[in-house]
């Protein structure tokens, strides 16, 4: 900090995850202001179904959902997902909200954010934001297959640091493979275009009041493309999957002490639940 001119930016997914209850939101706002900070948040508002993919792809490489791409986000739809004026005024009960749309065809993402914070081109160019962006590909249909194939056969009562080890390899050994990388995983367009009517008239209302225009044109709709769709005869044959799954699930992934780390882990969790009632 002493090196710039006191402009610090800090964002992460993991920092807006954390954001899980209005109180939550009040007491960031209220730890800022004690320091004299303003405190404005910046909602980027993505087309629904690709959205949800991301969100899918996510859950899946972590090992924490198995299922396929329509039941997740059927389950994610039910849950209120694609409210996005929920979601928008979840943060503007306690503080400013800036509404962007996600879009691939305009600038990156990190300039648009930087810019929104009021930031000249030219600050901005100066920290080379493009440089200190990091990737976060997607998976493609072979690697969440072997994925999905892992989900369920880990133990329902593996601890949440061997889940971690496990994905940190799952994902080394993945980005090493051919087809790591597709737009989107088990939605196609006609599937797409179906979520995108559901969700129809709260989209339009968001894009109504924040941009004063119709929604498909403030977030373009993005194309679905995705081998299941385009190839029904994909196939996965086992000699590729079976070692893939052998290895993380029965894979030794650094010091084994069951008895000692399952304490350990149980025993955080109760201190985190005391501290955080």
């Amino acid at each position: 900090v002493a090196e710039t001119s006191g402009d610090v930016v800090i964002s992460s997914e993991t920092f807006s995850d954390r954001m899980k209850a209005p109180e939550h939101v009040r007491r960031l706002v209220r730890f800022f202001a004690d320091l004299g900070v303003e405190t404005k948040f910046i909602v980027f508002l993505r087309d629904p179904p690709a959205y949800l993919n991301s969100l899918y792809v996510q859950a899946v490489k972590r090992f924490n959902a198995g299922c396929s791409f329509e039941d997740y986000a059927e389950e994610k739809l039910k849950q209120g997902y694609c409210n996005y004026a929920e979601r928008i005024e979840f943060f503007a009960a306690a503080a400013p909200v800036i509404a962007l749309p996600f879009r691939r065809d305009s600038k990156a993402l990190e300039y648009v954010f930087l810019e929104a914070m009021g930031r000249s081109s030219e600050e901005i160019d100066r920290c080379q934001p493009q440089a200190i962006s990091v990737q976060n590909p997607s998976m493609g249909p072979f690697a969440i297959h072997v994925a999905r194939e892992i989900y369920a056969r880990l133990p329902s009562d593996i601890t949440a640091p061997e889940r971690r080890r496990r994905r940190l390899e799952f994902k080394s050994v993945l980005t090493r493979l051919e087809g790591f990388e597709t737009g989107f995983v088990g939605c196609d367009n006609a599937y797409a275009e179906k979520i995108r009517h559901r969700v129809s008239h709260q989209t339009a209302a968001v894009a109504a009041e924040h941009f004063g225009a119709p929604w498909e044109d403030v977030v373009p709709a993005e194309t679905m493309f995705d081998r299941y769709a385009a190839q029904q005869e994909l196939e996965f044959p086992a000699e590729r999957v079976e070692p893939l799954v052998k290895t993380m699930v029965d894979g030794d992934f650094g010091p084994r002490w069951p008895f000692v780390r399952r304490w350990a882990y149980r025993l955080k969790r109760k201190a985190t639940g005391l501290f955080s009632a």
